[in-house]
């Protein structure tokens, strides 16, 4: 149901009340966070603050792909787009504010490149007031009684409404608002009370962890609203959230092991990571509540209720051999109980490129092939270890390892599924479609005022020479996108799945500022300083790496494409390069004897015609300005989203709990691709 509740659901708060996941394994130095304090109108910038924003400025303009000046027109979208950041819905600021704030429209980019930030502290300084004052019309909206039976609707996009212009409207826009939130806890099985109740707490949270955003995190925001007005992939970190990122990319954390969300005000164990601190220790479980944490064998307990995520992930993560203490809640009791844990540094296994050798049999009844299923979630390298010239993590070496490993079992076939993976590192895509060639171009790439640049895999090895079957979708992007053009280009392999993959034909840098200036740490920046294409000279950008074969898809939507970001860069080509294609792995016959077997099964597969429906039925929503707020309209609704549900099952367990998890699960969908590439096989076998 999660893509049906998308469609009857308003952002609130920036969605600061969301369950988040985060990992307490990242590297750091072992200090005490202390607590803080609500800092509302505190938020102060400093002069390191002034300095970052201006070296920002100096980097796009010297560095940005499209050349383009930051101006009158940048201005205007940054006004725009940094109100959205705060109130995406129109439900906190008021016509009156945004008439205050209308002075700043067109001097904005001068305030950029002087490194002046009076607006961003405006802005989020009145957030914080409208927030606060927001919480009694809220409270009240919640506590009155609702008439669910009368025809009434609210808007679909909340971005759509003018901003108010009295108190009046204010309490209207916030009544049908919380009218359709409780509309979605009834729909959803709970008592009025119940929801009451729920939302209550909901808001209380959202408001607590607002009033602790910190200066660094509101420069985040502004700093990368205005970079995302140049495209939407460029963005400025702090240093904070750079440190995450390259923690990330090497999947090489330190710390206890536990992935935790936010709940209520409360942080919760989400799952124990394999291999951790507290897997070995076996105390703390999954639902256990952390309430306080301590540092070394006798620092003093720090209470944490209610703090933000983030501020708690930064007092449990620490340096390899320290100590930390946490005070926990066990799951059903109120008794807390103290562990001590050792930091050390972990594998972030579930992240790696995967595989497993699966018999056709147990798929597709009646077949005896030997396939090799290959999972890469991500295109990953550790930079920091590979740039000092120690060992370090790679995509291209687990993948080379795991089809050596393949090989040796003389599978039939290799599946290799980037559905999901979002990309990465280039050096990796360049690398691992070099496993699948003998040598040759993979791609090229334009900069600012460059020709193209080709880049070669130049290893004449092919790891895998035998047949193989790419699987994308709408969330297959950048480095995964190189890699399955590459793939079809070649014409090395039959690529399924998503209509196209999800268009990004943009390279960005990650871009240091510090070691631009001296001083304190200024973060970097993400910024796009090319294009690439594909050896055909063809851009994927906005349009994407198309499908030989398409099957139905949930994922299958605009919504979910480049095109439908802001800014997008435009689709262009350049020059195409010379390869050599392979003859004998690939061909139009085969194709459409494949596609053709694929479209009689979909045809009498119930899954597959759902599939279809809840398609097409979410594009219509997605068209339909309004939500309705009649009780049983949306109870219709309801029955009709559920005749669409899925049948099959999966070892047991509900077919649509399988899709959310990032393995190749025995799903409906997973079957076919499992038919398609044995058909893939016995059709290469007729020559």
């Amino acid at each position: 149901m999660r893509l049906f509740k998308m469609v009857f659901s308003q952002t609130s708060l920036k969605n600061r009340s969301k369950t988040v996941l985060s990992l307490c394994l990242l590297a750091t130095a072992a200090v005490a966070v202390p607590r803080q304090p609500a800092l509302g109108d505190n938020v102060a910038f400093s002069d390191v603050d002034s300095i970052t924003t201006r070296r920002v400025a100096e980097l796009i303009l010297a560095r940005h792909f499209e050349n383009q000046p930051i101006d009158d027109e940048v201005s205007g979208q940054l006004f725009d787009s940094y109100l959205k950041a705060w109130d995406p819905n129109r439900l906190y600021f008021t016509k009156s504010d945004i008439d205050e704030f209308t002075v700043f429209r067109t001097s904005l980019d001068d305030q950029i490149r002087s490194g002046q930030l009076q607006f961003a502290k405006l802005v989020f300084d009145r957030f914080i007031v409208r927030a606060t004052e927001s919480q009694s019309v809220i409270s009240s909206a919640i506590d009155q009684q609702h008439d669910f039976l009368i025809d009434e609707s609210v808007v679909r996009k909340g971005d759509s409404r003018p901003w108010a212009s009295s108190a009046a409207e204010t309490k209207e826009n916030w009544r049908k608002t919380i009218k359709l939130q409780l509309l979605n806890f009834i729909i959803d099985g709970d008592a009025i009370d119940e929801a009451k109740a729920k939302l209550k707490l909901r808001y209380s949270t959202s408001h607590n962890l607002l009033v602790q955003t910190d200066k660094d995190e509101v420069l985040e925001l502004y700093l990368t609203s205005m970079m995302q007005c140049l495209d939407p992939h460029s963005r400025y970190f702090s240093p904070r959230s750079e440190e995450e990122f390259q923690t990330n990319m090497s999947l090489r954390l330190t710390g206890i092991g536990a992935r935790l969300r936010h709940e209520n005000g409360n942080t919760v164990v989400e799952e124990i990571v394999k291999g951790g601190a507290a897997d070995s220790d076996g105390r703390l479980s999954k639902e256990d509540t952390i309430v306080a944490v301590g540092q070394g064998e006798d620092g003093g307990l720090i209470d944490i209720v209610g703090l933000k995520l983030q501020a708690v992930v930064d007092q449990i993560r620490g340096e390899v051999g320290t100590v930390v203490r946490l005070q926990v809640e066990k799951k059903g009791t109120t008794k807390r109980i103290v562990y001590r844990m050792t930091r050390q540094q972990i594998e972030l296994e579930d992240q790696q490129v995967s595989g497993r050798i699966v018999d056709s049999g147990e798929w597709v009844n009646g077949t005896s092939r030997t396939i090799g299923l290959l999972t890469i979630p991500s295109f990953y390298r550790d930079f920091r270890q590979a740039a000092a010239g120690s060992t370090f993590r790679s995509t291209a070496r687990d993948t080379k390892r795991i089809l050596q490993e393949f090989r040796k079992a003389n599978v039939d076939a290799v599946v290799v599924d980037v559905r999901n993976n979002t990309g990465g590192a280039l050096a990796e895509a360049i690398e691992v479609t070099g496993l699948f060639i003998p040598t040759g171009p993979v791609v090229q790439m334009v900069s600012r005022d460059s020709s193209p640049e080709a880049f070669v895999d130049e290893d004449e090895e092919l790891t895998w020479s035998g047949p193989m079957v790419v699987v994308i979708n709408r969330s297959t992007a950048s480095a995964s996108e190189i890699f399955a053009a590459a793939i079809k280009d070649y014409r090395r392999g039959l690529v399924i799945g998503d209509s196209s993959t999800h268009g990004k034909g943009s390279v960005q840098n990650i871009l240091n500022i510090s070691s631009l200036v001296s001083g304190p740490d200024h973060g970097a920046i993400k910024l796009t300083v090319g294009a690439w294409y594909g050896i055909t000279g063809q851009s994927n950008q906005i349009k994407g790496v198309g499908a030989d074969i398409v099957l139905p898809s949930d994922t299958d939507l605009d919504t979910f494409g480049e095109g439908s970001l802001p800014n997008a860069i435009a689709n262009t080509s350049t020059r195409a390069l010379k390869f050599l294609a392979f003859q004998d792995l690939l061909s139009e016959r085969i194709i459409q004897t494949v596609r053709a077997n694929s479209s009689e099964r979909i045809k009498g597969n119930l899954d597959f015609q759902k599939t279809r429906q809840r398609m097409e039925y979410i594009a219509k929503l997605e068209q339909e300005p309004t939500v309705s707020l009649n009780i049983d309209q949306r109870r219709l609704r309801q029955k009709e989203a559920e005749s669409m549900l899925f049948i099959d099952s999966v070892d047991g367990k509900e077919e649509s709990a399988e899709r959310d998890r990032d393995t190749f699960a025995k799903t409906f969908y997973n079957k076919e691709i499992v038919h398609m590439t044995i058909d893939y096989i016995e059709e290469l076998a007729k020559g």
